[in-house]
């Protein structure tokens, strides 16, 4: 069975579709002739007969060519263009792979729907629907942002494959700062194997301490101005927050830093260092000694069960995450 000739990718991870094409490209490249045989057209500014006459070319001194199209259908809009396109994807000869990439939300033609909560589309793209009557000659994928805890699993995934390691803790730490963005957390997870040299696993303390993020930050001064009853500056510091973050990263933030501050507290009161006990770095360990002196064990522990109930409240769909966090900001500048 003969390889496809069209690749269609589509989705919302643009990152993981340019990934994939780059690995078509390595693979085709077997003697170093990658560059020679690999034309990129954008579909904004060519014509079906351009696309053509691309994929009729001859492979040189490799068994096939690759044809990348980004924007395909950017100037598809009559039904005799859509035949013209049509016509121009049947031409494709087995020596040419010709990749449609819609890496872009404004070249969407269907998502998974199941996926995104959406309805069932009542038919399909037509595009979508080619693809699906000519499956030997057409491999069609959607690429879609991990959602929820998915993101973890993935910044792990992805340590593991670049030859290093995160911890579960320091992954999930990660996907509340970069949220689903697939490919910043891929930077800062390189970012973050290059700083442990690939000897270690990545931790909790690492990402806080190496991940980029004004967010980390933010956080900090909040809490800052909660625990010095600033309740003016924390409303305004959360509003700042959440038009730039989402409520739940924001409010999964807002529990850890209180679950290090419960730790520091305890450690402060047994006249242990907070950095030894709690094993973070020296950096941190001065933020969380500060702020810990705001408060007493108590008033932590109240704290911390009432970041409980809210989680709980939230997870049933009770309340909402903005609303909770006003809330709790508001009842502890009283």
């Amino acid at each position: 069975m003969s390889a496809p000739t069209i690749y269609i990718f589509h989705g919302d991870d643009t990152f993981a579709i340019q990934k994939q094409i780059s690995g078509m490209a390595k693979r085709l490249d077997a003697q170093g002739m990658a560059e020679l045989n690999t034309t990129r057209l954008d579909g904004r500014s060519v014509t079906p007969a351009e696309v053509r006459n691309a994929c009729a070319a001859m492979p040189f001194l490799a068994e096939r060519r690759l044809v990348v199209l980004t924007h395909p259908l950017a100037r598809i809009k009559s039904a005799a263009q859509r035949k013209e396109f049509l016509a121009a994807l049947e031409a494709v000869p087995e020596s040419t792979a010709l990749v449609l990439s819609f890496a872009s939300p404004l070249d969407d033609i269907g998502l998974p729907w199941k996926r995104h909560g959406l309805r069932k589309p009542k038919k399909d793209h037509w595009l979508v629907a080619w693809a699906k009557k000519n499956p030997q000659k057409v491999y069609l994928k959607g690429f879609l942002l991990p959602g929820g805890q998915e993101m973890a699993g993935w910044i792990r995934e992805y340590a593991a494959a670049s030859g290093g390691e995160i911890s579960p803790q320091g992954a999930n730490l990660l996907a509340h700062l970069v949220g689903r963005d697939t490919r910043t957390a891929a930077n800062e997870v390189d970012k973050l194997l290059a700083y442990v040299n690939y000897r270690r696993a990545v931790d909790e303390d690492d990402v806080t301490l190496v991940a980029t993020d004004n967010t980390v930050a933010s956080v900090f001064d909040l809490v800052d101005a909660l625990g010095q009853r600033q309740g003016t500056r924390a409303l305004q510091l959360l509003s700042q927050l959440l038009e730039e973050e989402d409520a739940l990263r924001i409010f999964g933030m807002v529990v850890r830093q209180f679950r290090l501050l419960l730790l520091g507290r305890e450690a402060l009161d047994e006249g242990g260092q907070v950095a030894s006990r709690l094993r973070i770095h020296p950096f941190v360990a001065r933020k969380i000694t500060a702020q810990a002196r705001y408060f007493d064990q108590t008033t932590l522990e109240n704290i911390y069960r009432r970041l409980a109930e809210i989680d709980e409240a939230i997870k049933t769909g009770e309340i909402e995450a903005a609303v909770a966090l006003h809330t709790l900001t508001a009842a502890l500048c009283q």
